[in-house]
């Protein structure tokens, strides 16, 4: 079985090294396309709708059981403004940002498999530092996207309700208007933070310490011999 475990182990942290540079190439390749498509072409995005109150649909109920709150629309915009496409490149490029890190760190640590000295300090501070830039793009990147939005809701000049002022249906007057959501509404937050990547992040933090923890180990254990 001992001699197996390292017949298996290897090619499969090659494996991963391989796997990591192609990511890694890949992600950089597809940056490049998206970038000349933020720069140069046109923007699309679904902004929720606050509709007129003569416009909910008779389903054959009394209010009290069917009511439309929001619907969506979609905007184009041909020719966005510059903060616009500044800002929907920035959210695009946080998350780029930890998937290349993350390539970065799976390949250093395969490589410190295969060469049996997997715990380190610098393992440990890798998977710290990936942790920290996948918890913060989970909430940054969001943010940026909604903000390209508004951005570009606003250059377009269409109409918009205040969400700080929209509390209850009933209360909203005129015709329809887009509602925008902005950062740093809780509402906002929950609803369009990314959860799996900010729980990633949290992983990969408390992953860190058990690095931090088996480097210190393995020194130890190091001075013994």
């Amino acid at each position: 079985m001992n001699r197996l475990a390292p017949a298996v182990l290897r090619p499969l942290l090659r494996a991963v090294e391989v796997l990591a540079v192609v990511l890694a190439a890949g992600t950089v390749l597809l940056g490049i396309l998206m970038t000349a498509s933020i720069a140069f072409g046109e923007f699309s995005a679904s902004v929720p709708l606050v509709p007129d109150l003569d416009s909910v649909p008779e389903v054959g109920q009394e209010d009290v059981y069917a009511w439309v709150f929001f619907d969506t629309v979609r905007v184009v915009h041909p020719d966005p403004p510059a903060v616009a496409r500044a800002l929907k490149w920035g959210g695009y490029a946080a998350v780029a940002v930890v998937v290349l890190a993350g390539c970065v760190v799976a390949f250093t640590l395969a490589r410190r498999l295969r060469a049996g000295r997997p715990f380190s300090r610098f393992a440990a501070a890798s998977l710290l530092t990936l942790g920290i830039l996948a918890t913060l793009a989970a909430f940054l990147s969001p943010a940026l996207l909604l903000e390209a939005t508004a951005a570009m809701v606003s250059d377009l000049g269409l109409r918009t309700a205040d969400a700080a002022g929209l509390v209850v249906y009933e209360a909203s007057e005129g015709p329809a208007a887009l509602l925008l959501d902005r950062f740093p509404s809780p509402g906002v937050v929950i609803r369009h933070a990314n959860w799996v990547l900010a729980g990633v992040g949290g992983i990969l933090v408390v992953i860190s310490f058990a690095f931090r923890r088996g480097a210190a180990l393995q020194a130890d254990t190091e001075g013994l011999v």
